[in-house]
């Protein structure tokens, strides 16, 4: 069985709400072509580990990352956590859809142009 090349590759990542660390040194490969699932408790990351695929989190006070995120969007991976990498193109093409709800603890105009 040949391993799949991965969709999303995250390495190192850390998660920050001011100094309260919310996810520690994440390593991870998200196969292309798969169905995968984040499950867990709640409040245990897994909100802030997908608000840091399209960097939702760089508006909220406070919020700070770590670490490296590639993402394939079929020309092979590219780092979407450099700073020079557009946030707008970002979102544009990495979505987020909540089971309920759920506003970012910023302005409604802002919540709703995410």
């Amino acid at each position: 069985m040949t391993k799949a090349k991965p969709k999303i590759k995250v390495r190192g990542f850390n998660f920050f709400y001011g100094r309260h660390q919310i996810l520690n040194n994440i390593d991870l490969d998200i196969p292309a072509d798969t169905i995968t699932a984040i499950s867990g408790p709640s409040g245990q990351g897994k909100s802030s580990l997908l608000t840091a695929l399209n960097r939702l989190w760089e508006d909220i006070d406070g919020a700070k990352a770590t670490g490296r995120i590639w993402i394939d969007f079929g020309k092979g991976l590219e780092e979407v956590t450099k700073g020079e990498y557009s946030v707008h193109h970002l979102c544009r093409k990495v979505g987020m859809v909540f089971q309920m709800p759920n506003p970012l603890p910023m302005s409604i105009l802002k919540n709703m142009q995410f």
